[in-house]
């Protein structure tokens, strides 16, 4: 069993809860004790969409992340080279890469690196040292950045919180409540989608390579 979903009934149980029904951007999913139906139909094509057409783009920009990132500075997402800023962004648990929309003492910090104004909200952002990032990470990044563009659910400030303090350091989500753990599903399978995609340009690249040493090996040309 899917262990959000198992989270899910198990606090049903505990509090004898009633149906609960929640709606984000382009799902609805009605829970109870017995019972978990998602509605989701639009998310579903907006996820093919996105997959079709982030394939799309990567091929065309040569997957090269100096390109990709001239096409995300053209959609009008700033993108910000900083000294140290694999450092500095520890300070508010950000890594360097794609930065989700931030709110609060987080947001301030991150405004006064980048822009240097004072402000308690910022719009998703790149952040990184240089150029010189590792291509499949960076499409990791560009994949979910994409999804936002998109408007797939699960990149809202508090969601991305959530993942990040619950999912990624395994914490206990029984506290939370329910329309943040449905929330929390979403987040988990846009990073999930992520990583395929830059998994699937990590074996396309090695079985690239693999072809070319064979061929030299056995005599070929050197392509």
């Amino acid at each position: 069993m899917n262990k959000l979903l198992k989270s899910f009934l198990d606090i049903f149980n505990r509090n004898k809860m009633s149906n609960i029904s929640h709606l984000n951007k382009t799902s609805k999913t009605v829970l109870s004790a017995t019972e978990h139906l998602t509605l989701n139909a639009q998310t579903k094509q907006k996820i093919e969409d996105v997959k079709n057409n982030i394939n799309n783009i990567a091929k065309d920009l040569e997957y090269n992340p100096e390109k990709i990132c001239e096409f995300i500075k053209n959609s009008n997402t700033n993108i910000f080279f900083i000294n140290n800023a694999n450092y500095l962004l520890k300070f508010i648990g950000e890594t360097e890469g794609l930065i989700t929309e931030l709110q609060g003492i987080k947001a301030l910090f991150l405004n006064i690196i980048t822009r240097k104004i004072f402000s308690t909200n910022t719009k998703p952002m790149f952040v990184m040292r240089n150029k010189n990032v590792d291509p499949a990470i960076f499409l990791h990044h560009f994949y979910k950045w994409y999804a936002i563009q998109m408007d797939l659910p699960g990149f809202d400030f508090k969601t991305q919180q959530n993942f990040k303090k619950f999912f990624k350091n395994d914490k206990n989500i029984d506290k939370l409540p329910i329309n943040e753990i449905i929330e929390l599903q979403e987040a988990i399978a846009r990073d999930k989608e992520a990583t395929s995609f830059a998994l699937a340009y990590i074996q396309q690249t090695k079985g690239a390579k693999n072809v070319k040493e064979k061929m030299i090996k056995e005599g070929g040309a050197n392509i």
